[in-house]
């Protein structure tokens, strides 16, 4: 199965090209921390896959998304060759991106109301009544 899933960080701005047949091709390359962390710097080492997104999904990400914002991506990995002018293979790997979605919300715009706070909160309900008139907290 090939399936790839990443929360990123870009770390150059999506270059948005449109192919001879007219298809939106977005490429970009991203950040993506490792799950351990580095002994002497104390920093997290990272992997910079590069990607590749078609259609309405490159013409999404071109949009939206720039150069130090996070990312999560969904897709899979696809390997590739060619030859080099000075006649060397050359092996490539990278992800095409199926769908992307937002991870955080932009620092320019204010922090969106929680769905709590979104949701109607209803009134709370009265304390129950006594059947015998008597109050509770006697």
């Amino acid at each position: 199965m090939n399936n790839v899933c990443l929360v990123a960080r870009l770390v150059r701005d999506p270059e948005l090209k449109t192919s001879q047949s007219g298809t939106d091709v977005v490429k970009f390359a991203v950040a993506v921390d490792r799950n351990y962390r580095d002994k002497e710097t104390d920093q997290y080492e990272a992997d910079f896959p590069n990607c590749v997104a078609f259609g309405k999904t490159a013409g999404f990400i071109s949009k939206y998304f720039s150069k130090g914002q996070r990312i999560g991506i969904v897709g899979h990995l696809q390997t590739g060759k060619y030859e080099h002018k000075d006649g060397y293979t050359v092996y490539t790997t990278e992800v095409v991106v199926d769908r992307a979605h937002f991870v955080e919300s932009k620092q320019s715009q204010p922090e969106p109301e929680s769905r709590q706070e979104q949701m109607h909160t209803p009134e709370p309900e009265p304390e129950p009544e006594d059947p015998y008139g008597l109050p509770f907290d006697m």
